[in-house]
């Protein structure tokens, strides 16, 4: 039976899709989890821009994460989880769903 389903999420219209069709098959005893992932090449083309002082990427990248974290509330439901990961979208689901699975 399952005990713990991971939804990566972007945010995007089919996430919200997979979010509820999760939600539709979640036993009640199950724990939901939205995960989503920042993308560190975006943030890149970011701090690249030259108009932007170097000094600032890390506030970029913390602007970025608080931006995911709130849309990341809004999404949950209660009893649901949150988790945020910063790197590979690929990478980071499959060693995040590794990492909640021994847990």
């Amino acid at each position: 039976m399952l005990r713990r389903i991971l939804v990566p999420v972007d945010f995007s219209p089919a996430s919200a899709r997979a979010l509820a069709v999760a939600r539709d098959y979640c036993p009640e005893d199950a724990t939901i989890r939205i995960l989503h992932v920042l993308n560190p090449s975006q943030l890149a083309a970011q701090t690249a821009n030259p108009t932007i002082n170097p000094m600032h990427a890390a506030d970029i990248r913390s602007d970025a994460e608080q931006r995911a974290l709130e849309k990341l509330q809004k999404w949950m439901r209660e009893g649901e989880e949150q988790a945020l990961e910063f790197g590979s979208a690929a990478e980071k689901i499959s060693e995040h769903a590794e990492r909640w699975g021994r847990i």
